[in-house]
């Protein structure tokens, strides 16, 4: 696959699934900031770094993002010297009208083949739009209410917060974060939601900050033992476990665990793989962690399981092709199933759902949504699922999209978020 190919799949897939939020009171992206944490961040597995796409003079880095992003696919469709035409066998010209292309590369080809399609359209009914349009935040769910947390706009690295409520169908705005942050883990016990490191001024954080959703106020707790950003973080029976991520030293495999009721971490058991971005979700006494990315290697294609009353890590089934993925998995469970959402690598960058059976530990084959923002979210509300904002033809969204599930999800069970985010789709998709 040619530099410029892979350059644009990457480009146009930043999604999923993650976690930071915008607003009227936020502040633009500091281009020195980014220019330093790219040096070490968003290195991909073909070695291609985000800070080659920094603009020399110094303008926003996200405007110079789309603008570089938009002449790039311009470049592929030029570079892309297969027609669907009569040479390609009926089933890839098939395939290639349901994904809305007209041309393809011999690579474009052989991804068709590998990725299996859904008959149907999901996602279709659309709730109220968010307040404000968003890429890269967190989500949370919460007496069947979301919260919306961070992520990134045009105006760059924002703080408002919002809340969904699905009976009336409003969102309504409440106290923003308390720093200027991005890329935390999020998750919630009770009334309270958690967010714990990520980056702080282009600096990785360890610090860690408390919402009550009664009194609409914030207050910092105890740190991690270790900085981290782009980790998977979630609760599992009443304690908050923040697992793999990155800093300066490089992709983690280092767990702790957080007790609120006395405000302390404890380290953990490491993981048997380094990753971050991540999926993460819980049900039945096990935390399972999927997919994710390694500075080193790459794309991680294994998942790995957490007994929390043995206290060890063991490999799992993988999920298949996610090794192909180009953005961060969001995962959350539904009954006996862990749903988890992706970017696919096909020609027009559709997010992608596979289901996870706890109890026959094995994998459905992935289908398309036809959903097509990147780095948006996902959350459970009430009987069904959301897809949430993201990054689409050259902006930033905030349309939210619904899908109904059926059955209730498993109180017990903890929403994973992918950034992380969530993490997301990040967990960020």
């Amino acid at each position: 696959m040619n530099k410029k190919k892979i350059f644009s799949l990457i480009l146009t897939t930043c999604l999923l699934f993650g976690i930071i939020a915008y607003g009227e009171n936020s502040e633009t992206v500091n281009i020195q900031d980014i220019q330093k944490e790219v040096k070490t961040e968003e290195k991909t597995d073909v070695s291609l770094y985000i800070e080659e796409i920094k603009n020399a003079d110094g303008e926003n880095i996200l405007d110079s993002v789309k603008s570089e992003e938009k002449e790039n696919e311009d470049s592929v469709i030029e570079s892309t010297p297969i027609a669907v035409d009569s040479e390609l066998p009926e089933e890839t010209k098939q395939l290639a009208e349901m994904y809305g292309v007209n041309t393809l590369s011999s690579e474009d080809v052989e991804l068709l083949s590998i990725y299996p399609q859904s008959s149907e359209k999901m996602f279709e009914e659309q709730l109220s739009s968010m307040n404000y349009p968003r890429a890269k935040f967190a989500t949370v769910e919460i007496n069947g209410k979301i919260y919306v947390l961070g992520g990134i706009n045009d105006d760059g690295i924002v703080k408002t917060v919002e809340c969904y409520n699905y009976k009336n169908d409003i969102w309504e705005n409440v106290t923003q974060l308390p720093v200027d942050i991005r890329d935390f883990g999020v998750a919630a016990i009770g009334n309270t939601i958690y967010i714990a490191g990520g980056y702080i001024n282009g600096v990785v954080s360890d610090r860690v900050y408390a919402y009550d959703i009664v009194t609409d106020t914030w207050t910092e707790k105890a740190s991690m033992s270790e900085k981290r950003t782009r980790h998977a973080f979630i609760n599992a029976e009443g304690l908050l476990y923040a697992v793999g991520g990155k800093n300066d030293s490089g992709t983690l495999k280092s767990v702790e665990v957080y007790n609120f009721a006395n405000n302390t971490w404890t380290r953990l058991e490491d993981i048997n793989e380094s990753r971050m971005d991540a999926a993460i979700a819980y049900g039945y006494g096990k935390i399972y962690i999927i997919g994710g990315f390694d500075e080193k290697i790459g794309y991680v294609g294994s998942c790995e399981c957490y007994n929390i009353q043995e206290q060890t890590w063991i490999a799992i089934e993988g999920i298949g092709n996610i090794e192909n993925m180009y953005t961060r998995p969001n995962a959350l469970v539904y009954g006996n199933d862990i749903y988890v959402y992706w970017k696919g690598a096909d020609p027009a960058g559709y997010i992608w759902q596979s289901v996870y059976n706890i109890n026959s530990n094995s994998w459905s084959e992935p289908i398309c949504t036809w959903l097509n923002s990147s780095y948006a979210s996902v959350s459970t509300v009430e009987d069904g699922i959301c897809v949430l904002g993201g990054f689409k033809e050259d902006e930033y969204i905030a349309d939210v999209y619904y899908e109904y599930n059926g059955s209730k999800p498993n109180i017990a069970m903890e929403q994973g978020v992918i950034k992380s985010e969530t993490v997301c789709i990040d967990n960020e998709i």
